[in-house]
């Protein structure tokens, strides 16, 4: 194949019919399989809460694409991880929400991370644990690895910038909850791209060989000394300074 004229095989929606959606990501879930996952908000008595739906797709055959059956999620869809024995591990993240008597279902600010099994058809929850500070931030996968955002802290404690790394353990079917890796970029946007996580910030990109994981993973930062202004540096420019310095 030619990677730089990529040829159009098959064109298929990311919804099915009659599903709506505020987002949608889709994922490669198998040799010839496209995990595709959606969001929407629905207001049931009163109270507005998040919606998600999964739906993988057959595209063995480009002319004639199949979908599975419509599997209900815990919460967005962030990524999925193949296992050895050729399961798939669904990760989520979603705010956390919690009652009180004095407060019914109120945000905590804090997020929560899950894994769920995924047979073609239906999503099984298997785990869950919580990732402090990081519910408005989009986690980014890494085999395995979860890794989700926190931005500084000030208040009750203290804590400086970090990435949460909670890693899916095969051998006892959970979540486990690593060292966070400390950040010196606050606010970042995370991308993940060849084994490797990119922090955005205004100005710079940190760069996390996150395949190296669960051993400490190298870290290299790139400054780019561009104004946020002026357009903030990309995971390509990232990319480019790792192959002609031959970071791997």
């Amino acid at each position: 194949a030619d990677h730089a004229a990529p040829k159009v095989l098959v064109r298929e929606p990311l919804l099915s019919e009659n599903q709506e959606a505020g987002s949608g990501r889709a994922f490669v879930s198998a040799d010839n399989r496209l995990l595709t996952s959606w969001t929407s908000w629905r207001n049931h008595t009163g109270a507005w809460s998040e919606e998600t739906r999964a739906q993988e797709i057959d595209l063995s055959d480009p002319a004639a694409p199949r979908r599975g059956p419509i599997a209900s999620l815990t919460g967005p869809l962030q990524g999925l991880h193949r296992t050895s024995s050729g399961g798939t591990i669904l990760f989520t993240v979603r705010p956390e929400i919690v009652s009180t008597p004095d407060r019914p279902l109120h945000w905590t600010g804090h997020a929560l991370v899950e894994a769920l099994a995924f047979d073609g058809t239906q999503a099984f929850r298997l785990d869950g644990v919580r990732a402090e500070y990081s519910a408005h931030f989009s986690a980014v996968v890494s085999g395995p690895h979860v890794l989700l955002p926190r931005p500084r802290v000030d208040g009750e404690k203290t804590l400086e910038a970090a990435l949460h790394v909670i890693a899916w353990d095969a051998s006892t079917g959970t979540l486990r909850t690593l060292d966070p890796l400390p950040l010196a970029l606050n606010y970042p946007s995370v991308t993940a791209q060849g084994g490797f996580v990119f922090a955005t910030g205004a100005t710079a990109i940190e760069v996390i060989a996150a395949h190296q994981l669960p051993d400490p993973p190298t870290r290299t930062r790139f400054d780019f000394g561009i104004p946020f202004w002026s357009g903030r540096p990309t995971t390509l420019d990232a990319a480019a300074r790792l192959a002609r310095e031959r970071i791997t």
